[in-house]
């Protein structure tokens, strides 16, 4: 027994009594330090997207080979593809790491475009199911392909630079709805056969760009 004073008067606990309520707030301390750890500071997200793209197309006329720069002409490209998302839910940043593909034909003029797309987002809304975040970011064109009519079909590569607004509904455990829509500009370069008298065709595309997906988180 251990001897205390409580209100002026001598009382006796036993030691065994204070070893248990010892142990135990080592318990919870433990307990709660474990939770800490298990929080998860960084969500990850897979999306399978459907994109478009309508956009204006540049040519210089003097690498015009139809003498044709399609000037006025709007080029929509649709496609799909896949995004992924890395978000610190300590601040208000996620980065996005996008690889789709598009493809157009106006008039005699077939593309097929492969982007793998690099983005950085920030949140400017964010409550418990909805986040709205601005983004920017660059464009890689690996691969792309070009065809005239039955002429030829030539294959190139190009790169470019985006921005613009997503909105990411959470509709369900685990489950997002996300909606884009921003500005897209590439240029792509091509090589073309010696019977066009053209060594050189770079296009560029600019115009706005939108996709709908739905995420995973994992």
């Amino acid at each position: 027994l251990l001897p205390v004073v409580v209100s002026g008067k001598i009382a006796y606990i036993q030691v065994k009594d204070i070893n248990s309520n010892t142990k135990l707030l080592q318990l919870r301390s433990a307990t709660e330090r474990r939770k800490e750890a298990d929080k998860k500071t960084v969500e990850k997200r897979v999306s399978v997207i459907y994109s478009g793209y309508a956009s204006f197309i540049n040519i210089d006329k003097d690498s015009s080979f139809s003498g044709d720069t399609n000037a006025g002409e709007i080029f929509y490209f649709s496609g799909g593809g896949l995004r992924g998302y890395s978000s610190d839910l300590n601040s208000n940043s996620t980065w996005r790491i996008t690889l789709d593909y598009g493809t157009t034909l106006v008039q005699k003029n077939e593309f097929t475009i492969l982007n793998l797309v690099g983005e950085y987002s920030y949140n400017i809304v964010q409550v418990s199911n909805y986040d709205l975040r601005l983004y920017g970011g660059l464009i890689a064109v690996p691969y792309t392909q070009y065809s005239y009519d039955d002429l030829f079909t030539v294959n190139g590569y190009g790169a470019g630079a985006s921005f613009g607004a997503e909105m990411v509904f959470k509709i369900l455990d685990g489950l997002g709805l996300h909606l884009d829509a921003g500005y897209s500009y590439t240029k792509l370069i091509f090589r073309l056969p010696s019977q066009t008298n053209i060594n050189k065709y770079e296009p560029s595309f600019h115009g706005a760009k939108f996709s709908a997906g739905l995420s995973f988180a994992y």
